[in-house]
């Protein structure tokens, strides 16, 4: 079956009632967790877009301070498991300014295990990349808030050894 194009999807939508208009969500929600959380974040989170933040930033420090650090290898999985879930995030989102500020945090979070663990070769390269892909993102913001993320960015370049 091929899907139908989001414009006919739209008008389609447009002559719904509200009670079909709900099953259809409902029925949306069943099928795939991403679909769910999209629906949870439309509904309960879009109006507080600061309140969402403040939630996944938690869950990321949560998910960092259950990280296993008996072995590099699992660590390494772990970091993958919550750069997903950033990710996820902020494709859910879908601003910018919560992209950047979900992935300072992340970097910030890993950041405070260079310590800890010895940084290898693959756990460095996702750490440039990402600090690469903020610099990316925020070089088209508004001048205003290129300067406060510019700051919080400088803090988290990596000192050349």
């Amino acid at each position: 079956m091929k899907p139908a194009n989001i414009r006919l999807i739209k008008t389609e939508l447009e002559h719904l009632e509200t009670s079909e208009l709900v099953d259809i969500c409902l029925r949306l929600g069943k099928f795939k967790t991403e679909n769910k959380e999209l629906l949870s974040y439309l509904i309960f989170h879009s109006k507080d877009e600061t309140a969402f933040c403040i939630d996944v930033k938690w869950e990321i420090d949560q998910l960092f301070q259950s990280a296993n650090k008996s072995s590099v290898f699992l660590f390494k999985k772990t970091v993958r498991k919550v750069l997903r879930y950033v990710n996820r995030c902020s494709r859910i989102s879908g601003h910018k300014s919560t992209d950047i500020e979900l992935r300072i945090h992340f970097l910030q979070g890993l950041n405070g295990f260079r310590s800890d663990l010895n940084f290898t070769r693959v756990l460095s390269n996702l750490y440039l990349r990402e600090l690469e892909r903020c610099v990316k993102h925020v070089s088209n913001l508004h001048e205003d808030l290129q300067g406060d993320y510019d700051t919080e960015l400088e803090t988290l370049k990596l000192p050349t050894t």
